[in-house]
């Protein structure tokens, strides 16, 4: 019994990632890489706060999303939805929202 509820629909999976070094120009690479001010190195604190940040957008993701795919009637199929964040302009989830939606319309998921 408990088998078939776990075919009794599909799975739907968001994942948001941002891009390595997504946002930064070459040349200023460089200079904002190594520390900040104090000399400490800034580059794992920033991981983890963009880490934090895609397993929230993803969740999001995965809440704006579901009431529109109806996993209902694709059983045993799983669809999985990747965004890569190259650049950050401030509005990563309605783009991302906007970029799943036309994805899933462009595949046929109605």
């Amino acid at each position: 019994a408990h088998s078939k509820d776990i075919h009794s629909k599909g799975v739907l999976n968001c994942q948001i990632r941002y891009a390595p070094h997504f946002g930064i120009r070459p040349e200023s690479k460089i200079m904002s890489a190594a520390t900040n001010l104090d000399g400490h190195n800034v580059s794992a604190a920033s991981h983890s706060s963009n880490a934090a940040q895609e397993v929230e957008l993803s969740s999001r993701l995965q809440d704006a999303i579901s009431p529109s795919v109806p996993l209902h009637l694709l059983k045993k199929n799983v669809v999985d939805i990747f965004v890569m964040v190259l650049q950050d302009d401030g509005a990563v989830f309605a783009a991302s929202v906007i970029a799943a939606s036309l994805a899933l319309a462009d595949a046929g998921v109605e």
